[in-house]
């Protein structure tokens, strides 16, 4: 597995984890790409290079996980 593809995934693990641990929290997807905005936009708020596709995921999995 390439480096990238092993952050990818330790990314997708850690959004897993902070959603199971906060499942409970008001506005969970906004507080969650809140947790991990870092990875998801750059200082003036644009999307950084990939982080459209870390924001989707991030909304796809709240729903699926507190469906």
């Amino acid at each position: 597995m390439n480096s990238y593809k092993g952050l990818l995934m330790e990314f997708k693990q850690k959004v897993v984890e902070w959603i199971c641990e906060h499942a409970d929290e008001f506005q969970l997807i906004n507080a969650c790409v809140e947790h991990f905005s870092r990875y998801v936009y750059d200082e003036n708020g644009n999307y950084l290079i990939g982080g459209e596709i870390r924001f989707n995921f991030i909304v796809d999995a709240c729903r699926l996980l507190t469906a």
